[in-house]
């Protein structure tokens, strides 16, 4: 238990380190808020509270509005850290007078306010500054987006990193306060669910006018106040002279130092009453990716979806996408060559029928080099492999979708919606093992299709029922070779084998009903009733065996799989939703009958009986502060990986075998969170914790050599998993800019084994805190910067590793004048220690533009500006140190034109 003490002390060094960080903070931030609060509640002139009130104050100065809150349902508001001082108070709410006073915050800081009835008067737009309009309506934030850009902008993700409140992440996943959004729309209409990052890598910014941040979505617009829905979708309007004609924009772009990149875009748009289209095409060999992650689109998901059937398994895919792993994302280490079609139609065939059809091509060309450095170090055994990888790989996508909605009357909508899918794959990999060089093909086919029906019937403003219909297909097949063979040793009636090879094959099959009842009572209570069958078939195959001439050799029957799991699952959910003023409390029951038949050498059929309960609430302990806790019981069944029988060789070196089982996998535990204020608040605070039980997992007994490893899954029981996170948002009115600290902290206690020797206890623990400041000026100038420690440390019976990863970095936006901008970007990482010299990369990008005319625009771009071609990062395992270089883009620099259509 030694280590386990070395790691409780690593701990406590790490509490002493934020304890002085805490410390620093509470010093900044005390020289910002040396202020007052100002607090109230708003009646009318019936002594009736109004909840929904916008109060605004604005600086007597220059009119701009400094900050804003709406009135809780007990018509009370508060807004902290005011400067003391004269302000002006407003107040506007639906259906009454706008009420505007001047008063002393050292004096008139508590203060109730009567409005008086006017029912011809609306609520009126409240503009937050001047400089950066935004306006709140009900559960829209909208805001201008001509504020918010300065000419450096691409494409409408660019915008969206640039305002307020919205995250955008290196694959183009967009979150709104650490939430993803449920998609992007243009003038209402929804192209592409959440494979959004399509639409928001193609489209140009020029024709938009305002980005409006929808909360308490609802994507079935029959449930829109009946679900208790917290999800958020984003939908940009568009200026007047370009909704009825087709418009679009084009970027050309080509390196003239060295001459060997390029980067070419057109988006053409027509968004009509009638018809609606978006069509896109992409070239570039700057190691961009054309669309994003669009695993949804293939396979939609959406979590708590009334009527909706989630499917959380797929067939087995084949080899490792995931081959480059950097804190920055892919783009600097991939040498490609992409190519993107995609031709998207909505047709509003009359006012009750809607038919959207998505069509798109990709195909990709991408090389990669790579060297690995692992140094293994387990028991009383040490040794060292070096690995040399070139990989050049051809992938073709073909994706098709149509969705059909008619709105069989006012309170009755069926909705259909059917994709198709293909890709296949072709990987070369060049390796140079300690010395020795091999050669390893990988070929892959993947065809997957998905068919949901969905019948909603709104019975009357309280009731809903959803019944809904899923079918989904998938076939995976792939091969792979070898010329070089590591396992001599495990295969003993085979001698001097030269080459490797094996076919697999995947299948999936999902048939699954629901039928789903909401029903809001009149003291907005939601009981929410389902009943639901679905039934999933696996199967799963692969030979391995290698070539002598031109007859092909198989191994023996522990080096094949072959077996088809066959699981169906008719389950009964009740949920109820109870309020109480300001606290909701929402138990939960599945009860679940499963059959299960597993089918390989023998035949085994099994029954499962088992409930499955949990308990959420929320307390809304002040007007802008919440509580959410939740105590959970779960079970998961295991994947294809999991079942396999016999051994299947993941790469040329290794192998692994399943538990040869079919196991409901159970845990339990309890969430904990407090909010504090909104995302668009001057002050948002989110804090998270976690713990999870693992009554019994799967974890691995490995057999490790130089040349080869072997995994054996395992089932133990017991392990324990500790989770806590925090955000810290401030507005420094002062300077106009927005502080922001993050911190997260995960632990894992569980057991492994190697060489069938004694279990070994191993604890993992990640650390990570950020901090930011980031400008929001109306200026010529425009800065964001910021920092993130990362500490990673695995410790087990016998040893103990860590790895210290730092990343700075610092954009900065200035304009010469109205026409030329110039965008600097610079990053810093270290590995293996605080501010390491000997393993630290600094990359600079810059782009300077000027805008010829309104539709025109000129670029210089020059990245990695310092010529970093090598880049290398560390991290560990509970038995290795596993060291990475990338080769990198070189330098280069390149002319853009970029204008609209």
């Amino acid at each position: 238990m030694k280590n386990y003490k070395d790691l409780r002390n690593g701990q406590q060094k790490l509490s002493v380190f934020y304890y002085k960080l805490y410390l620093l903070l509470s010093l900044f931030a005390a020289t910002f808020m040396n202020a007052q609060s100002v607090t109230g509640i708003i009646y009318d002139i019936d002594d009736k509270v109004i909840p929904g009130a916008i109060v605004s104050l604005i600086d007597l100065k220059n009119d701009d509005i400094v900050d804003y809150t709406l009135t809780s349902k007990d018509g009370f508001f508060k807004m902290d850290l005011v400067e003391k001082g004269a302000v002006k108070i407003s107040i506007n709410a639906i259906g009454y007078r706008k009420k505007e006073v001047i008063i002393n915050i050292n004096t008139d800081g508590k203060k109730n306010y009567i409005l008086t009835k006017d029912e011809e008067q609306s609520i009126e737009e409240v503009i937050l500054t001047h400089s950066n309009p935004i306006k709140i309506k009900s559960d829209t934030v909208e805001m201008n987006a001509k504020s918010f850009v300065n000419g450096t902008e691409k494409n409408v993700e660019d915008l969206l990193r640039k305002l307020p409140g919205v995250t955008v992440e290196e694959d183009g996943k967009i979150k709104i306060a650490g939430k993803e959004i449920e998609k992007v729309m243009v003038e209402n209409d929804d192209f592409f669910e959440k494979g959004y990052t399509l639409l928001t890598k193609n489209m140009s910014v020029r024709p938009i006018e305002k980005v409006q941040i929808l909360q308490n979505y609802s994507n079935n617009k029959l449930l829109k106040g009946v679900e208790n829905s917290d999800k958020v979708a984003i939908n940009l309007t568009l200026e007047d002279n370009v909704k009825r004609d087709w418009f679009g924009s084009a970027s050309l772009s080509s390196s003239f130092f060295p001459e060997s990149f390029y980067s070419e875009k057109l988006h053409l748009a027509k968004f009509g009453k009638k018809t609606k289209y978006f069509l896109a095409a992409s070239t570039n060999t700057i190691g961009h990716s054309n669309i994003g992650d669009i695993g949804h689109l293939i396979k939609p998901s959406i979590e708590d979806e009334p009527g909706f059937i989630n499917v959380d398994e797929d067939a087995y895919r084949f080899g490792v996408d995931s081959f480059i792993f950097l804190p920055f994302g892919s783009q600097k280490a991939k040498f490609n060559n992409d190519k993107l079609l995609s031709a998207n139609t909505i047709f509003n065939l009359t006012n009750k029928m809607k038919l959207k059809i998505t069509s798109l091509g990709n195909f990709e060309k991408n090389s990669i080099s790579k060297k690995a450095i692992t140094d293994f170090n387990f028991q009383d055994t040490q040794f060292t492999n070096v690995e040399e990888f070139f990989r050049t790989s051809k992938k073709n996508d073909y994706f098709n979708k149509i969705d059909f909605e008619h709105d069989i009357s006012k309170n009755t909508t069926l909705k259909y919606s059917a994709n198709l899918s293909y890709w296949n794959n072709y990987k070369n990999e060049h390796q140079i093992f300690n010395g020795l060089p091999l050669e390893i093909d990988q070929k892959t086919n993947n065809f997957s299709t998905d068919h949901n029906i969905l019948l909603t019937d709104k019975v009357n403003e309280n009731i809903v029922w959803l019944n809904s219909i899923r079918f989904l297909k998938q076939n995976i097949s792939n091969r792979d070779d070898s010329n070089q063979f590591f396992f001599e040793e495990l295969v003993n009636d085979f001698q001097e084998i030269q080459n490797y090879n094996q076919t697999s094959n995947s299948k999936f099959q999902f048939l699954g009903f629901i039928s789903q009842l909401l029903y809001r009572t009149q003291n907005e209570n939601l009981w929410d009733i389902s009943v639901y069958n679905y039934n999933k078939t696996q199967k799963f195959d692969n030979l391995m065996g290698y070539k002598n001439g031109s007859v092909e050799y198989f191994f023996p029957e522990a080096y094949k799989n072959y077996f088809e799991n066959i699981n169906n699952d008719f389950a009964f959910s009740l949920k109820h939703t109870a309020s109480f003023k300001n606290f909701k409390i929402n138990p939960k029951l599945d009860v679940h009958f499963t059959k299960n038949q597993l089918k390989y050498a023998n035949s085994n059929n099994e029954k499962f009986f088992y409930f499955i309960p949990s308990l959420n609430f929320s307390w809304a302990v002040h007007n802008k502060g919440k509580l959410n806790a939740s105590l959970f019981l779960s079970r998961n069944n295991t994947g294809v990986l999991e079942i396999m029988p016999n051994y299947f060789s993941q790469t040329s070196r290794n192998l692994i075998r399943g538990v040869s089982n079919f196991e409901y996998l159970k845990n339990s535990g309890a969430t904990l969170k407090y909010s504090y204020g909104d995302w668009s608040d001057r002050v948002f605070i989110n804090i998270y914790g976690s713990y999870t039980n693992f009554h019994n997992y799967l974890s691995y007994n490995y057999n490790i050599t130089q040349a080869y490893s072997i995994a054996n899954l395992i089932s133990l029981r017991n392990r324990n998993d500790y989770i806590l996170s925090g955000e810290f948002n401030y507005y420094l009115k002062k300077i106009r800019s927005n502080f922001k600290i993050t911190y997260a902290n995960s632990t894992s206690l569980y057991e492994d084994q190697i060489d069938d020797g004694n279990f070994r206890q191993v604890a993992s623990l990640y650390n990570r805190i950020g901090l930011q400041l980031k400008s929001g000026w109306k200026k010529n100038i425009n800065y964001n910067i910021g920092t993130n420690l990362n500490i990673s440390k695995i410790t087990t019976d016998q040893q103990s590793s860590k790895v210290i990863n730092q990343q700075a970095f610092f954009e900065l936006i200035f304009a010469l004048n109205k026409k030329t901008k110039i965008e600097l970007k610079n990053s810093y990482y270290s590995f293996n220690g605080y501010f390491n010299k000997d393993n630290s990369y600094d990359f600079m990008d810059f782009k300077l533009t000027y805008d010829y005319s309104k539709n025109i625009s000129l670029s210089l771009i020059g990245n990695n500006l310092f010529n970093v071609v090598k880049f290398k990062e560390t991290s560990i395992t509970s038995y290795s140190a596993y060291t990475s270089e990338y080769s990198l883009f070189p330098r280069y620099v390149m002319l853009e034109l970029n204008f609209g259509l």
